[in-house]
């Protein structure tokens, strides 16, 4: 059965606090008598966010009480986008697609793009892709510049997972990632009168299997 990827009530202007971090997945190893540690890096580095929300009116918490509800637990999963906290601030432009098949790593050939752009994407922006596992959400590390031709090439972390295939979308200004609630115990609402709701909530990104 396919699932349904939901989309959360918006979070512009209704967020208290938000913390978005990026968890990589190392393994570490420290010899027993000499004490020299070895640390390699393994695939899955994933974005994780922490969200509070405070004294919010009643519509509000009850548009996230059903959202909760409809997660079920860890099981769900949403997209959640980091534009409230972190706003694309490249100028962009164009119709971005991934130029090439086969890109993988920490860099991504891009076209489309509006010509002759100082700045189209800034480091420190967000952008997302599908590939053939899933949405995949990166970080933009350098500012780039697009050419002539409407080509940029986009420095970024964490890596590809999958490459996606040539000409797939490239999203800037609403870039996401497919996320699921840590636990089955965060659809929990603290309310106060007389129609106040305060909570939060902890989402990990998911990796399609």
């Amino acid at each position: 059965m396919t699932m349904t990827i939901l989309t959360p009530p918006s979070l512009t202007n209704t967020v208290k606090t938000a913390t978005w971090k990026l968890v990589s997945n190392t393994q570490t190893y420290a010899s027993p008598l000499s004490q020299v540690t070895q640390t390699a890096e393994m695939p899955g580095a994933r974005w994780g966010v922490t969200l509070a929300f405070e004294n919010r009116q009643s519509a509000e918490h009850r548009a996230w009480l059903v959202f909760l509800a409809k997660m079920r637990g860890a099981s769900g999963r949403c997209y959640l986008s980091p534009v409230f906290a972190y706003p694309f601030t490249g100028l962009g432009g164009g119709s971005p697609l991934v130029k090439g098949a086969s890109q993988t790593g920490t860099s991504l050939n891009i076209d489309g793009c509006t010509h002759n752009v100082t700045g189209w994407i800034k480091a420190g922006d967000f952008f997302s892709f599908d590939s053939g596992t899933g949405r995949e959400l990166k970080l933009c590390t350098a500012d780039a510049n697009s050419d002539n031709s409407g080509n940029v090439t986009v420095a970024f972390e964490p890596p590809t997972r999958t490459a996606p295939a040539d000409n797939a979308a490239v999203e800037i200004a609403a870039p996401s990632a497919i996320m699921r609630l840590t636990d089955d115990s965060q659809a929990s609402i603290q309310l106060s009168a007389p129609v106040f709701g305060t909570w939060a909530l902890q989402m990990m990104e998911s990796f399609p299997s």
